[in-house]
């Protein structure tokens, strides 16, 4: 309902259209997918951000990017829409904006990391990194606390993990 009274409100004003809306959120909650529950695992459910995006002076209805995006790439992203042209030193993302626009990046990443490191300490989620490409991804469960602040000391099995996101998305 609020989004609707803003969007009456911008269209009211003329500003609709001059007005870049962003409806984004943390990662995704599981609520029992893999048995699970939690943002802290690296499967789809809670890896993946929503990012909807709405500026029809430079971004065409319906546009879709297929690319790895992480959030580390929303504030440049933003930044780039408000006319920011000197990014921080110390931002590890980019802007994908040209993406959005339909232009092609050609060095964009094609790989992306992720780690939770707090074994065990929220919903019994054992520490554990991973690469994804578009089309796979790897994770290592290696289930120690690393002297990880708030992590608890007893170890869980190792192992491993892959999936290919085509043939089982």
């Amino acid at each position: 309902d609020n989004v609707g009274r803003l969007l009456g409100y911008l269209e009211e004003t003329g500003e609709l259209d001059n007005t870049v809306i962003v409806y984004t959120a943390d990662q995704g909650f599981m609520l029992g997918e893999h048995d699970y529950i939690d943002k802290r695992w690296m499967y789809e459910e809670s890896l993946r951000m929503p990012f909807l995006i709405r500026y029809p002076a430079d971004i065409k209805p319906g546009t879709k990017v297929d690319k790895l995006i992480n959030n580390v790439d929303f504030a440049p992203t933003l930044l780039d829409f408000a006319g920011v042209t000197n990014m921080p030193e110390q931002f590890q993302g980019r802007s994908f904006k040209p993406l959005l626009e339909g232009k092609s990046v050609e060095d964009w990443r094609e790989v992306s990391y992720y780690r939770y490191w707090m074994h065990m300490a929220h919903h019994d989620n054992p520490a554990h990194y991973g690469i994804r490409t578009q089309r796979y991804k790897l994770i290592f469960f290696y289930g120690l606390p690393l002297d990880s602040p708030g992590a608890k000391e007893e170890p869980t099995p190792a192992h491993w993990e892959l999936y290919d996101l085509e043939a089982d998305p």
